[in-house]
């Protein structure tokens, strides 16, 4: 499934745009429904937004939503596996072998700041757990387990290449992402960090502690 990009540019307006065939009219219908839905969901929290709520951002009727995606839930779904979709593709970048593990794992932890700053991102982040369907909690598992074992698999070939210090990769990957998943929590668009910041300060902090180690003398 594509990523959809720049969900905030996606408006009331895109909804309203004039297209030369019906097939690009429903997929860029269905762009705007996802990306206000995700904004939405990021701002207002999930438990607040509605339906009705969502048909009001876009200037449509309810019925209108449901031709497009059946459910609230079935529109979170689709929002937090965009978020997923992201984090794929920045680790299928980072699965590139010219630079040391730790610098492309540097380069990934930096993109998943960043992409918890964003509305897809923080859904991820926020609200996977209140997707309900047990098909659709089946995809979202999937996704997580294939993030857990890539960067596990880019920690380990970082030890054998001597760029990170002996460690369990599986405790680094839940530490890690324990750390970057509070971003959307507190992270404010108007705050006083921009996500690239929070990326510099969060990653000194953690790449302190990969870095090996020479061993004091006796």
């Amino acid at each position: 499934m594509p990523r959809v990009k720049n969900a905030r540019k996606v408006s009331s307006e895109s909804w309203n745009s004039e297209l030369l065939n019906r097939e690009a009219q429903y997929r860029l219908k269905r762009h705007a429904l996802l990306s206000a839905a995700a904004a939405a969901f990021r701002s207002r929290g999930y438990a607040n937004v509605s339906m009705s709520d969502l048909a009001e951002i876009l200037h449509v009727t309810k019925p209108t939503l449901y031709h497009y995606i059946p459910s609230k839930e079935e529109i979170l779904f689709e929002c937090v596996q965009q978020g997923l979709v992201g984090l794929e593709e920045a680790l299928t970048q980072a699965r590139d072998r010219s630079q040391p593990a730790l610098e492309r794992l540097r380069t990934l932890f930096r993109r998943h700041v960043q992409f918890a700053t964003e509305d897809f991102g923080a859904c991820l982040v926020l609200y996977a757990d209140d997707v309900q369907s047990p098909e659709n909690r089946a995809v979202l598992k999937e996704g997580r387990t294939r993030l857990e074992k890539g960067l596990q698999e880019i920690i380990l070939e970082g030890i054998a290449d001597g760029s990170i210090a002996p460690c369990d990769p599986k405790f680094v990957f839940l530490a890690v992402f324990a750390a970057l998943n509070t971003v959307p929590r507190w992270y404010k668009p108007d705050g006083e960090l921009n996500p690239e910041e929070i990326a510099d300060r969060l990653l000194a902090i953690m790449f302190d502690g990969l870095r090996p180690r020479c061993e004091s003398p006796r």
